[in-house]
């Protein structure tokens, strides 16, 4: 059940990682304006 409970916070963490890596990017495009 440990190990179980330490992959679900690695997900959990990389998942948000992602999603702030995402919205980093798009803020970025925003502040240099690209198009997409």
């Amino acid at each position: 059940a440990e190990s179980f409970n330490a992959k679900i916070k690695l997900f959990r963490a990389n998942l948000h990682g992602v999603a702030d890596r995402k919205f980093f990017l798009f803020r970025l495009a925003k502040i240099y304006g690209y198009p997409h």
